[in-house]
């Protein structure tokens, strides 16, 4: 079962409105700052999240993590798995939850997450089928 823990001012911050993390990777938790009930594109968010802890996605990482490239390789897929949960659960809401975070900047973030808001969106809807 996934356990949610409402964090105020997370996004102030950390600049994210959830995420998924444990110390103990058997158990992930979904944090989120509470204002994402309030968002267009917050049901969205918060089941990508929970497709994280679902997937053990944190677990997975750790034991690829001596393979680089197969812990760079699987945070990639990590994203795009939560991202097509998360648009086959709230179609209606996923691109507002793509423009809910910044835009990543760097080379590794716009790799991980895609190069514009728009592009994950159509990266999400091309692996949901």
């Amino acid at each position: 079962m996934t356990r949610y823990v409402s964090v105020p001012g997370l996004h102030k911050r950390t600049g994210v409105w959830g995420c998924c993390f444990s110390w103990n990777p058997f158990r992930p938790v979904v944090y989120f700052d509470p204002i994402v009930d309030l968002m267009h594109g917050g049901n969205a968010l918060m089941f990508h999240e929970a497709a994280h802890a679902r997937g053990k996605h944190i677990l997975v990482g750790l034991l690829l993590l001596p393979t680089v490239i197969g812990y760079v390789w699987w945070r990639r897929r990590a994203e795009v798995i939560a991202d097509v949960a998360a648009i086959k659960a709230y179609p209606e809401e996923m691109y507002a939850f793509c423009r809910l975070h910044p835009h990543p900047k760097t080379w590794w973030g716009r790799w991980l997450y895609a190069r514009s808001p728009e592009e994950r969106h159509e990266r999400a809807r091309n692996a949901a089928g």
